[in-house]
C-alpha cells in the first residue's frame, strides 16, 4: 500500500479517535480517491477493507467481519500457538495509557486468531482490557466442519462466524 494511502487510513482513524467527523469524512474522501487510482485489486480490495473497518467505527455499525469486544476474552482463551508470544511486549507497551484499541488483523485462514491466545496470555501486566478489540480479516473462504464448529463453541466463538 501507497505511504499516502496509508497516512490518509490514519489521518480518518485519527480525526474519528478525536471526535472530527468533518475532517475524517475529508479522509475518507482523499482514501477512497486513492483506492480508484490502484492498479492493484488485491490492494484496493484491502484499502476497502480498512475503509469499511473505519466507516463501521464512525457510524457505531459492527464489521460482518470476526469481531468481539474483550470483556469476553475468557471465553474465546484457548489454546494457540507460542510462536508469537514475543510481540506480547510490544502491543502491551501501545495498549497501556489508550482508551480504546481496535486491532484489524488479515489472517490467511481460519486458525490465524488462535495467535492471539498466545499475547494474551500475560495480559495480568496490560491492566484494564476492556478497551481492547480484534477483528480479523480471513483471506481464504473456509468451510467450518462440524469438528471446528464444536471448538468454536468450546473457546466461545461460536457468535463470531456470521
Amino acid at each position: 500500500m501507497r505511504v499516502d494511502v496509508v497516512d490518509a487510513l490514519k489521518k480518518c482513524a485519527e480525526a474519528l479517535q478525536h471526535g472530527n467527523p468533518r475532517l475524517a469524512n475529508t479522509e475518507m474522501g482523499r482514501v477512497i480517491h486513492l483506492a480508484e487510482e490502484e492498479t492493484s485489486a488485491a490492494t484496493r480490495r484491502l484499502i476497502g477493507y480498512f475503509a469499511q473497518a473505519l466507516a463501521c467505527r464512525a457510524y457505531g455499525l459492527h464489521s460482518k467481519y470476526f469481531s468481539f469486544p474483550s470483556p469476553d476474552w475468557k471465553k474465546w482463551m484457548c489454546d494457540g500457538y507460542n510462536l508469537f508470544s514475543t510481540v506480547g511486549r510490544s502491543i502491551s507497551d501501545v495498549i497501556k495509557g489508550k482508551c480504546k484499541v481496535h486491532v484489524i488483523e488479515l489472517v490467511k485462514h481460519m486458525d490465524g486468531y488462535k495467535q492471539w491466545a498466545s499475547i494474551l496470555r500475560g495480559v495480568d501486566d496490560w491492566g484494564d482490557l476492556t478497551h481492547l478489540r480484534l477483528s480479523f480479516l480471513v483471506q481464504e473462504k473456509v468451510e467450518i466442519s462440524k469438528q471446528s464448529e464444536e471448538e468454536l463453541i468450546r473457546c466461545g466463538m461460536a457468535s463470531l462466524w456470521l
